[in-house]
């Protein structure tokens, strides 16, 4: 890519499956797979080496049980007027879970590369083309009151 004047890639890291273990998600025995990261680390090293910067994304958290039980919290992350996609941005334990993610990926990385490699990341996209459901609530009533600890 560089040698034809091409300075930044964007890149997908792979969530996983719950029952695919080869991606970022690993077996759920960890955060992250400890494999996929050295792999990523391997391909910042490379980009620096050619002066490519690369911006991290991701759709979803990685797909293994610890996320999963994060994200779901508990009955105080609950949020009876949120459904749907829209659980994924207003729900307190699903975003303290994807800040989770950010500071375990950055973390694992950072001590894997030179600041120089680490370098190379131009950005983290947390959330690929994010979207609200106005089909589902709290956006599907037209009418009500909304207030703090109410439900519409």
């Amino acid at each position: 890519m560089s040698d034809r004047s091409f300075n930044t890639a964007r890149v997908f890291l792979d969530t996983g499956a719950f029952d695919r273990h080869d991606g970022i998600n690993g077996d759920g025995s960890s955060l992250l797979s400890p494999s996929y990261v050295a792999n990523v680390a391997a391909f910042l090293r490379l980009a620096a080496q050619h002066r490519v910067y690369i911006m991290l994304t991701i759709d979803l958290l990685p797909q293994n049980t610890l996320f999963q039980a994060m994200a779901a919290g508990n009955t105080s992350c609950a949020r009876a007027n949120v459904a749907g996609v829209n659980l994924m941005y207003m729900t307190p334990c699903y975003i303290w879970a994807k800040s989770i993610f950010a500071t375990a990926l950055v973390d694992q990385l950072a001590s894997q590369l030179t600041e120089d490699e680490l370098g190379i990341i131009f950005g983290l996209s947390l959330d690929n083309e994010a979207c609200f459901d106005l089909s589902a609530a709290p956006f599907a009533k037209f009418t009500g009151q909304a207030r703090e600890g109410t439900e519409l």
